[in-house]
């Protein structure tokens, strides 16, 4: 496992060096170039160890880091999130131009291709078409960070702070059922943007029946951050802003 995390780490520090302005860090391709927000597109490997040819899934996506969202967030809940909208490439799957399709749902690298598996039963089958072997590999990471970046500057407003906040969530037409950007946490983080930007009705709307969503609301963090919003609304009267 050591031996293919080190080649994959390598393998996406060479490919980072090929678009202006993007490393490799942490396991993740991150552009800082805006002071407001950090710019994330994450494989989310999981890397697979106990054989002689170790493997890693991959299920890509795409991560904004607002960091004052990130605060203000951590200053309500007093846990500090990582992010504060994503978006996974096997939701948006039908927007993706250059990572393989075959890959797109969820795929896996091998530190070597083979002609074939052998299952538990002592049984041979046909390698899977979601499996490449590492020596492929690099055309498929290229290609993950070039959607990414397509998918920041199509779904995300990045010409200003502001309009970044403003046009929470991301929307786009998935490749299965409906946009979700507004289900359970997502929901929770869009309301507490809209507070930076001196809207704090909006968290009181969305809490209410009249907001309909899929799935039931995390209605315990929403009334969390309701609680908050008195001293929120006298720090945004008396300095313009929250945090």
């Amino acid at each position: 496992m050591s031996s293919l995390k080190a080649e994959m780490n390598a393998l996406c520090n060479e490919v980072a060096a090929e678009f202006a302005n993007w490393s490799f860090v942490s396991e993740k391709f991150k552009n800082r170039t805006l002071k407001h927000t950090d710019l994330m597109v994450s494989p989310c490997f999981t890397f697979q160890g106990g054989s002689d040819n170790p493997g890693c899934s991959m299920q890509p996506a795409v991560e904004v880091a607002h960091k004052r969202t990130i605060k203000l967030y951590q200053e309500i809940f007093g846990v500090k999130p990582s992010r504060t909208s994503f978006m996974r490439f096997q939701t948006v799957r039908n927007l993706l131009h250059e990572y393989p399709e075959n890959l797109r749902f969820q795929g896996h690298v091998w530190l070597r291709r083979r002609p074939f598996v052998v299952t538990g039963i002592d049984k041979q089958e046909p390698w899977p078409k979601t499996w490449i072997g590492f020596d492929e590999a690099k055309p498929a990471i290229k290609g993950m960070l070039a959607d990414g970046i397509t998918l920041i500057e199509k779904y995300y407003d990045l010409s200003s702070e502001e309009n970044l906040l403003r046009n929470l969530p991301p929307k786009y037409v998935p490749a299965v059922g409906e946009n979700e950007e507004m289900e359970g946490g997502l929901g929770v983080m869009v309301c507490v943007a809209r507070i930076l930007l001196g809207d704090f009705d909006f968290v009181e709307h969305y809490r209410s029946d009249d907001y309909k969503t899929l799935r039931p609301k995390r209605i315990n963090e929403l009334d969390i951050i309701i609680a908050a919003l008195p001293e929120l609304k006298r720090r945004f009267a008396e300095t313009g802003k929250v945090v």
